[in-house]
Parts: C-alpha cells; structure tokens; sequence
C-alpha cells in the first residue's frame, strides 16, 4: 500500500458467551487509518476482534478492507452476530472481499 497514519477505534460491539464453564467476551471493533495510495490520502476501515476468556486474550486486527465505513459497520455487526472468534476474522474478511 502507501503510507499509514495513526489507527483510530471509532465504534465497539460487545457479546458475552459461556465457554464450557467459562465466560467469555467478544469486542470488535471499528479500525479507520488514512493511507497514502499514489500521492493521495484515503480514509480505509478495518476490523479489530478480542476475546477474552478469564485471563487468556486472542486478538486480530484486520486493516484496510474497505474504504466504506457502512459497510464495513454492517460486516462487523454481522461478525458480532456470529460471535466470530478472533482466529476465524481472517477467513470471514477474505469470503467477504471475494
């Protein structure tokens, strides 16, 4: 790509599950960077996804999907919905993009 910016967190969803006999969070959130691409500065969104279980954290961030801010909302809601865990982010990003 170009040059990147600072990454800001601009909207969070949260779900609580049990795993086993554990409960768990799930936090994603909405990533937004400026990218340079050919001299020109455009606003990109991604998605970061957390999951904590008592003292153990899975994380992954996933940036530059899209620079619609929509509909990389409407992807993260979907996400949550599917109480997506933080290994499985990737996956779900490359089937949408495809």
């Amino acid at each position: 790509m170009g040059e990147e910016r600072g990454v800001r967190m601009d909207e969070k969803l949260r779900r609580r599950l049990v795993l086993g006999s554990m409960e768990a969070e799930l936090e994603y959130a909405l990533l937004s960077r400026e990218t340079e691409i050919e001299g020109e500065s455009v606003l990109t969104y991604g998605i970061s996804a957390k999951l904590l279980a008592g003292d153990s954290l899975i994380h992954a961030e996933i940036h530059d999907i899209a620079p619609d801010r929509e509909q990389i909302c409407g992807l993260m809601r979907l996400i949550c919905e599917g109480a997506v865990p933080p290994e499985n982010l990737m996956d779900i990003i490359e089937d949408f993009i495809a």
